[in-house]
C-alpha cells in the first residue's frame, strides 16, 4: 500500500497467497529434503517466506 496500491488489491493479494501456497518452516523444509536423500542442505536465501536451498544428491 505504500507504493501505491488499493488496499483492497493488496489484502486481496495477501489472502491469495495465503489459501494457495503451502509454507513449511525453515526446519520443516530442511527436513523434507534431507528425508528425501539429499545431503549438505544449506539454505542459501530467505526473504519474508521465500527461501532457497543448496543440496547435494
Amino acid at each position: 500500500m505504500a507504493a501505491g496500491i488499493a488496499p483492497d488489491i493488496a489484502e486481496g493479494a495477501r489472502a491469495s497467497v495465503e489459501a494457495h501456497l503451502d509454507l513449511l518452516s525453515p526446519e520443516e523444509d530442511e527436513r523434507v529434503l534431507r528425508e528425501a536423500g539429499f545431503s549438505g542442505v544449506t539454505m542459501f536465501y530467505a526473504a519474508f517466506t521465500w527461501r532457497g536451498w543448496v543440496r547435494y544428491a
